[in-house]
Parts: C-alpha cells; structure tokens; sequence
C-alpha cells in the first residue's frame, strides 16, 4: 500500500468518523430534549399534587 492509498483510507476513515460523531451528537441532543420534556411534566405534576393535599388538609381542618 503506497502513501497515497493509505492516506486516502485515513481521509475515507476520518470522514466516517465524523459522520458517526454528528450523528451521535443528533440523537443525544433528541434524548436530552425528551428528558428535559418529561422532567417538565413531573414538576408539573408534583406542583399539581401539592396543591390537591393542601386543599384536602385544609378541607379535613374545617371538619
């Protein structure tokens, strides 16, 4: 294998590296999002219940 095939296999290498890399990079930027989404939706939800046990502990205090 003379320079020129072998530099060209690193070049071919490279670039496929860094097609994966870009790649990879897309779907953990999609999962954070989708993590971030659905930790809004949990706060969401614990805020909603809080405020639910509040009113049933301010409901049971005037019995």
């Amino acid at each position: 294998m003379d320079l020129s095939e072998r530099l060209l296999r690193e070049r071919r290498a490279r670039l496929a590296a860094e097609r994966l890399l870009e790649q990879k990079s897309r779907e953990l930027f999609a999962a954070n999002e989708k993590l971030a989404i659905h930790a809004r939706s949990l706060s969401d939800q614990i805020v909603e219940q809080r405020q639910v046990v509040r009113s049933a502990l301010s409901e049971a205090e005037l019995l």
